[in-house]
């Protein structure tokens, strides 16, 4: 009787450890495939950040408001005129467009984008501007990816 259940927790224990083995590699691997959605924000910034007009930082919430920050990154000065996020022109500035001097910020401020109610999304952006010598330039589309966040303060207050 006594070798019976010594068999029997014998193959309880190999049980527990094939589980646990099996657990293990089931939260490896889901580490490794949650570290994509990381890379391709890493990647965005990085691209974004070598762009004559960059992208440096951005947020949007659940209403579809947003904020970038669009910094110029020559040594020339720029007329930062228009945000197209996914197909969606954004004038800066009313149409004006920013002045921005090398080196220099500027924080837009949108609303309209299609709301942000995952941990982070992807924006397909074009930026364009007006160069010192009066061309109109549109940067290539390429993806931004940002944090979502569930409300932007100062959106939607009265002044």
């Amino acid at each position: 009787m006594s070798k019976r259940a010594q068999g029997t927790i014998e193959y309880l224990i190999i049980i527990a450890i094939v589980m646990v083995i099996g657990l293990t590699v089931v939260g490896l691997m889901s580490g490794f495939l949650n570290s994509g959605s990381a890379i391709s924000e890493k990647q965005s910034r990085i691209y974004w950040s070598t762009q004559p007009l960059s992208i440096m930082d951005g947020i949007v919430d659940v209403d579809g408001n947003a904020i970038f920050i669009v910094r110029n990154n020559e040594f020339e000065d720029k007329n930062f005129t228009t945000m197209i996020i996914d197909e969606v022109a954004f004038s800066i500035e009313s149409g004006a467009g920013k002045k921005l001097a090398s080196g220099d910020k500027y924080s837009a401020t949108l609303t309209g984008l299609s709301a942000c109610d995952a941990d982070s999304q992807s924006y397909n952006i074009i930026l364009s501007h007006t160069s010192a010598h009066g061309l109109d330039k549109n940067s290539d589309a390429h993806y931004y990816t940002v944090f979502c966040t569930p409300k932007i303060s100062g959106f939607g207050t009265k002044v």
